[in-house]
């Protein structure tokens, strides 16, 4: 199963209705092959936790930030004990972590950075689309942050995600909601595997029509859209490309200084 496929470069301001620029067949398409996930306790996901386990790069503490990678816990045999969403349901209410291959992974402590482009984001959209469609097209979404959404055998706690009303015409509820969204955006500071493989892995299997990865170290804000092969890579936004329309909110305009934790450059949207 392909995961994740980048189509081309976009060049600054395609946003703004210019052009994809792309490029050979050779560099225009990179793929990361991802294998597809069996049911917790079979024995090809057995073989992937392994393989994954083995192959796992060790990383300094300051990379790391001292934290464990996820909790592996053992049962009275000492065989691997794979969590399950009943597993999340005695947690804090607070906490927050993602079940990901059966393993319930704690997600590293926000730094300044990462919860200002989180709040920017979070903010901006909240304003224009978390209320019912207005004339001119903003409105019409459920938009919500750190919610732990179920996909499949897999629970991720998203940094901003939303629904689309018209979808689903009641606020999503519960724990953890069952509904897919219809965007979901993270917020980044690291390249582990869980934010540039699994998550979007999961993500696909679940056909979320869009994913946005925020970059903080590069200052970048990434725009993905499901294809059947993989998602596919719309838009690269940079700070200096300042307001445009960006799927799937392309019903305003949106100063992607904001989203990477600037303030606003007006006073309304």
């Amino acid at each position: 199963m392909e995961g994740l496929r980048f189509e081309g470069h976009v060049r600054k301001h395609d946003a703004l209705g210019g052009p994809v620029e792309t490029v050979g067949a050779a560099q225009a398409i990179r793929s990361i092959s991802l294998p597809k996930m069996e049911k917790p306790g079979s024995e090809s996901f057995r073989a992937f936790f392994c393989l994954r386990v083995a192959t796992r790069s060790v990383k300094s503490a300051s990379t790391l930030d001292a934290k464990p990678f996820g909790e592996v816990r053992m049962n009275d045999s000492g065989a691997k004990k794979y969590a399950t969403v009943d597993d999340l349901v005695g947690l804090a209410d607070n906490a927050r972590v993602d079940l990901i291959n059966g393993e319930i992974q704690p997600r590293f402590e926000p730094s300044y950075e990462h919860e200002s482009a989180s709040l920017g984001t979070a903010s901006d959209l909240l304003l224009k689309f978390n209320r019912p469609q207005r004339p001119g097209g903003t409105g019409g979404w459920w938009i919500n942050t750190n919610v732990h959404v179920e996909f499949g055998y897999d629970v991720l706690c998203p940094d901003i995600l939303g629904w689309r009303r018209d979808r689903v015409p009641q606020k999503p509820s519960g724990f953890p909601v069952r509904i897919r969204p219809d965007w979901v955006c993270e917020v980044t500071v690291s390249t582990l595997r869980k934010d540039t493989v699994d998550v979007p892995r999961i993500l696909h299997a679940s056909e979320v029509p869009w994913y946005w990865r925020i970059d903080v170290p590069s200052a970048n804000v990434l725009v993905f859209e499901w294809t059947e092969k993989g998602y596919v890579l719309k838009h690269s936004l940079f700070r200096e490309d300042g307001k445009v329309r960006v799927p799937p909110f392309d019903a305003a305009t949106i100063e992607i200084g904001v989203l990477l934790g600037d303030e606003r450059s007006d006073d309304l949207p």
